[in-house]
């Protein structure tokens, strides 16, 4: 999804770069002031631009390691002594539920992220849509 969010900021990133040239173009040519409503358009395309790339840098580094945090909750799972007569059954069960509670926490987490960055991804297309003129 983080990917697909920054296809999406790249086109719209090209689109407002155009959108600005012509612009200036038409100022240059016609010495006419670019009309309120399309320089809003642009600051909105740039916010949106900038929202989208803050939340996809903040994400990415946390996506790339947690392989490394489910592999950790995984190894203690697996390394509760369940054999052993030595430790208590209670402390047995204490490490098991810990740390499936801190599994079940990441994949929420995980569940959250991906359901905000899915709507920034019908946002941005919506904004791709619009800006390119491709709809009806």
């Amino acid at each position: 999804v983080q990917c697909l969010v920054l296809v999406f900021v790249l086109a719209m990133i090209f689109d407002v770069v155009h959108r600005f040239r012509v612009m200036i173009r038409t100022f240059r040519k016609h010495k006419e002031r670019p009309k309120m409503s399309a320089m809003l358009h642009i600051g909105i395309d740039m916010l949106v631009i900038l929202l989208a790339s803050i939340v996809v840098a903040v994400r990415l580094p946390f996506q790339l390691t947690s392989a490394g945090i489910v592999r950790s909750i995984l190894d203690n799972l697996d390394g509760i002594p369940w054999a052993s007569i030595d430790v208590p059954v209670a402390t047995k069960k204490a490490d098991f539920f810990r740390n499936v509670q801190d599994l079940l926490a990441l994949i929420s987490q995980e569940e959250g992220v991906n359901s905000y960055m899915n709507l920034v991804l019908i946002v941005l297309l919506i904004r791709v849509i619009q800006c390119t003129d491709l709809h009806p």
